[in-house]
Parts: structure tokens; C-alpha cells; sequence
């Protein structure tokens, strides 16, 4: 998941954070393994490939309120790869906001993103890796009635 930050902002407490949201939307968060493994990169080299990338459909705070205990799973040519949810977060997004905002200037449009669910390919015995042409379905639900319940997917071909 990823947050979206609304207007100008540094230094901002974590009461004060959820203001200077925007909204939500899903990120592709993808790691250039071969940079991370054989070339002993970091994870932000590995996570700067252009496949790394927020979806164009941005969730408000108010369509969003079920955001801290929100579902997201990932299918990879129709078969689920990675589930979680965002209650399992180390940290809520008011926290990661306020953090981010000490030591740099937000500007209206950043995005922040807050990692991904358990199940990625490096991980996986033997590990998978996403290859050319493959099919990456992202959805997100909330919890909320069944009448209320929203469901946000994007298929993703390279």
C-alpha cells in the first residue's frame, strides 16, 4: 500500500499526520533481485526498477475507512503469492507520515510506500521470481458489511 500526501508538510506530529493524507492507493512494489543478490545492492536500488510503481486509483481518507485493517493480496498468473493485512503493519501510517516528514520536506503528490505482505518470491523455497509477460493481479478489500465492501484490483502485464 502507499500513501499519498495532500499538501506541503515537515515536521509533523503523529496526531497531526492523517491531515496531510491524501489517499491510498496499491504499489507494485517490485525488487530488481539481480542488482540486490549478485551486485550486493540495497533494497531501495533494487526497489528503483521501473515496474516500482503506485497504481493510478487513489482512495480517500473518507471512501477509505476501514484503511488500518484492509486486506491485500497479490495473484501471479491467477495463483495467490502474497496475503496480509494492513493491521499486521509494524507501523500505522500516521507513524510512518510523521517519521518520513523529520528529516525531509513532503510535497503535495509524494508518495510514500509502505512495503508489502508476507510471500515474496526471494523468500519462497525454491525461490520465484516474476518473469516477462507475467500477470500480476493486486486486490484490496476491506473490512466492512457486505453491502459496504469496496474491492480495488489492477492487472499488471510488463
Amino acid at each position: 500500500m502507499a500513501v499519498v500526501i495532500n499538501r506541503d508538510c515537515s515536521e509533523v506530529s503523529k496526531q497531526d499526520a492523517l491531515g496531510f493524507v491524501a489517499g491510498y492507493c496499491i504499489c507494485h512494489d517490485v525488487s530488481e533481485r539481480k542488482s540486490q543478490i549478485e551486485r550486493a545492492g540495497s533494497g531501495s536500488r533494487a526497489r528503483a526498477s521501473r515496474p516500482s510503481d503506485p497504481r493510478p486509483w487513489l482512495v480517500t481518507p473518507k471512501d477509505a475507512p476501514g484503511v488500518n485493517a484492509a486486506r491485500l493480496w497479490l495473484e501471479v498468473n491467477d495463483e495467490k503469492m502474497q496475503d496480509g493485512n494492513t493491521d499486521q503493519m509494524i507501523f500505522p501510517i500516521a507513524d510512518i507520515v510523521s517519521y518520513v516528514s523529520q528529516f525531509m520536506l513532503l510535497r503535495a503528490g509524494d508518495v510514500i510506500t509502505t512495503g508489502t505482505p508476507k510471500g515474496v518470491g526471494l523468500s519462497r523455497k525454491p525461490p520465484r521470481y516474476l518473469k516477462r509477460e507475467t500477470a500480476c493481479d493486486w486486490h484490496r478489500r476491506t473490512r466492512r458489511s457486505a453491502a459496504a465492501r469496496r474491492r480495488a484490483s489492477f492487472r499488471r502485464r510488463p
